[in-house]
C-alpha cells in the first residue's frame, strides 16, 4: 500500500461459489500476511478442520500446496504475503478447497487504510456506510486518540492480524 512503515488491512470478502443461498464471510487482514495465513483464516471462519489440499488463483498464477500445512513460497522460497500479490481494490482471488468436491470460493478484495485516520468506508460496498450510527461512533472515538496511541492500536491490529 505505502512505503513509508505504516501496515495497511485488506477487507476481504470471501463467498463460496455456486451455492443458494450464498454463504460468505467478512475478514480484515494485514497486508503483510502469508498466503498460508490467509488460508488458515479462511478455514477457522467458515469453520472447517484443513484436512484438504486447496489453491489460490490470481493473475494467471497457482499457488497450491501438495501436502496439508505446506506453506505458499515464491521462485527464490520467500514465503508468498498479500502485499507481494500486488492487488487493487474490488479485485477476485480465487480459493479452492478440497479438490474431491471442488469447493471454489471467490475473495473479493477491499481496502482500508488506517494511517491517516481517515478509512474510506464507501469501499465497504455498503450504500450508507459511513452513516451507520455504529461507524459514526467508531471513528468519533478513533478521532479523539492521539496519533501515538492510534499507531499503537494499528501495530496491535497488524501484529494480531499477522498471526498464523
Amino acid at each position: 500500500m505505502s512505503g513509508d512503515g505504516a501496515s495497511g488491512v485488506y477487507l476481504l470478502k470471501v463467498s463460496l461459489r455456486r451455492i443458494s443461498p450464498m454463504i460468505w464471510r467478512r475478514l480484515l487482514v494485514s497486508e503483510e500476511m502469508t498466503l498460508f495465513g490467509l488460508h488458515r483464516t479462511i478455514q477457522i471462519a467458515f469453520g472447517w478442520k484443513d484436512y484438504h489440499l486447496h489453491a489460490f488463483k490470481l493473475h494467471g498464477r497457482h499457488y497450491g500446496t501438495t501436502r496439508t500445512g505446506e506453506r505458499h513460497r515464491d521462485r527464490v522460497g520467500k514465503e508468498v504475503t498479500l502485499t507481494d500479490l500486488q492487488q487493487r481494490v474490488r479485485q477476485r482471488i480465487r480459493y479452492e478447497y478440497d479438490f474431491s468436491d471442488l469447493w471454489k470460493h471467490e475473495i473479493r478484495v477491499f481496502l482500508i487504510g488506517f494511517k491517516r485516520g481517515e478509512p474510506d468506508w464507501s469501499l465497504l460496498n455498503v450504500d450508507g456506510a459511513e452513516a451507520l450510527p455504529a461507524v459514526r461512533w467508531k471513528q468519533m472515538n478513533l478521532d479523539k486518540l492521539p496519533q501515538e496511541a492510534r499507531e499503537k492500536l494499528v501495530a496491535q491490529l497488524t501484529a494480531v492480524l499477522n498471526r498464523g
